[in-house]
């Protein structure tokens, strides 16, 4: 590529992302306008380095696949492939944006067959390997749209096919970065080879494995997945990244209820942690120069947060009493060995250290050590009464708190959900008490909980919920009466 067909492919590659930039503020009768433009120009851009125009390419409409000629790229040097490819791949992010799906596709297609024509040698690695892992995780996206099992499959390739170059890359070069997407055609300039780019570019290919993993029912891999991007981006914090603190904190007690659930409640409980030091963090992000609009937007989501958390606390304390009267109680090494399978799957994907013999979650991440440990509750099953009533007192704490953000009057629904958790800590208390009169008071708080909400609600607007909860406080009922009459003839 001649200098100055190269300055001139910088220029307009420079206003093609000022387009995109400005496309947010796009007027709403014309949502994409600032995105047609950016792709009238990438198509000028393309014809241009590839003296053809694009619908002369041959496509596969169904696999998104593109078949290129020998002839197509005869006579192109390698910089000019490498922009070809680069002009691709950002036709299908704009096309994508515009709802173009298919033809998305096929872009993406296309950058990938081109970068594919490149001879694979050290130095155009170098400019195209960070290319090559946006096209691919590009295409996953794409095709998972579709939503049908074989999409899933075939997303599912392309995303490992990007985890395993990553892998490759960082085993030859341990020390040494490529070029970042959209830098592959600048000057060689320490900027242009970033490592925070390239590790975002893995952590980008987790995050999507995980989400298509779980639509695949491979629900120990997309939890493991989950698991490695919030430490990958736990980790991008110590090197000056900015990290959405309070996200991560959802994120994290979220993936608690996951190992909740498959009662690894080590695991569940390390996330619990962490998600509430990350809140912590996310407190100190507020700017003491903002104004005071943006103060109260984040405080409230900072106490949304909170709340959310508050609440995958509540169900971790449902979930550890509930299988800790059952007969269904599984320890925890036993569910772990469940994992090995996707444990082999992981290591073989990135660079991760997992021992099914162990939790399989450190007990802190990095980025937390020294933080003290905010969800002080066992992550054992409990034997007796008093065990038992620590989890309740706890999760009932945190019930509590998080009914001063979601108030009966601002989020009824969510309201109503953390009364119907609180009556159910009471009921699985019941199951560890042995005195009869005790066992009766219990219920009956756990049925006034449930008589309040009905009195409040109107039915014309909850039927449904006013309806399962006289269920339950007409069986409730029921049980104290039976229960007081047992009680009545032993007296007597």
């Amino acid at each position: 590529m001649s200098s100055d067909l190269l300055e001139e492919f910088g220029e307009k590659f420079k206003l093609v992302q000022q387009l995109v930039e400005k496309s947010v503020e796009d007027p709403e009768t014309e949502p994409y306008k600032s995105r047609y433009e950016a792709i009238a120009l990438l198509n000028e851009m393309k014809m241009k380095l590839s003296g053809k125009a694009p619908s002369e390419s041959a496509i596969d409409e169904d696999a998104g696949d593109v078949v290129c000629s020998e002839r197509e790229y005869l006579n192109i040097s390698i910089e000019s492939q490498i922009a070809l490819a680069l002009i691709q791949y950002h036709l299908s992010l704009n096309k994508a944006e515009t709802e173009e799906f298919q033809d998305a596709l096929s872009s993406v297609s296309e950058s990938l067959a081109t970068l594919d024509q490149i001879e694979e040698d050290e130095d155009a690695q170098i400019k195209t390997i960070s290319l090559r892992l946006s096209c691919l995780n590009q295409k996953a996206v794409l095709k998972s749209r579709n939503g049908g099992t074989e999409d899933y499959k075939e997303a599912c390739v392309y995303l490992e096919s990007a985890c395993n170059i990553y892998k490759a890359w960082r085993s030859q070069h341990p020390d040494l970065y490529p070029k970042s997407t959209d830098d592959v055609l600048s000057p060689d300039t320490e900027a242009s080879f970033s490592k925070r780019a390239f590790e975002t570019l893995h952590t980008t290919s987790l995050y999507l494995l995980a989400q298509v993993w779980k639509q695949m029912d491979l629900k120990q891999h997309s939890t493991l997945a989950c698991y490695l991007t919030l430490t990958r981006l736990a980790q991008s914090s110590l090197e000056a990244e900015k990290v959405d603190w309070i996200d991560w904190a959802l994120n994290s007690a979220t993936l608690s209820q996951c190992f909740a659930s498959g009662e690894m409640y080590t695991e569940a409980k390390n996330c619990l942690t962490a998600a509430y030091c990350a809140l912590e963090k996310g407190q100190l992000q507020v700017d003491p120069d903002d104004d005071e609009g943006e103060k109260s937007h984040l405080k409230e989501k900072l106490d949304h947060c909170r709340a959310d958390v508050d609440r995958c606390c509540l169900k971790y304390c449902l979930n550890l009493l509930q299988s800790s009267w059952t007969f269904e109680y599984i320890p925890e090494q036993d569910m772990r060995n469940m994992y090995k399978d996707a444990v082999s799957s992981i290591q073989g994907l990135t660079f991760c250290d997992f021992d099914v013999n162990k939790s399989l979650i450190n007990t802190e991440y990095p980025c937390f050590e020294g933080v003290a440990n905010q969800f002080d509750v066992t992550s054992s099953q409990v034997e007796i009464f008093e065990q038992a009533r620590q989890v309740f007192l706890i999760g009932q704490s945190r019930c509590n708190r998080a009914k001063l953000f979601y108030t009966e009057d601002t989020y009824c629904r969510d309201y109503i959900e953390l009364v119907r958790d609180h009556s159910q800590l009471f009921k699985q208390l019941t199951y560890f008490e042995y005195d009869l009169s005790r066992k009766i008071s219990m219920n009956k708080k756990r049925t006034e909980l449930l008589s309040a909400v009905l009195k409040d609600l109107n039915p014309e607007h909850y039927i449904q919920v006013l309806s399962t909860a006289a269920v339950r406080v007409g069986r409730d009922l029921f049980r104290h009466r039976g229960s007081s009459e047992g009680t009545s003839s032993r007296l007597t």
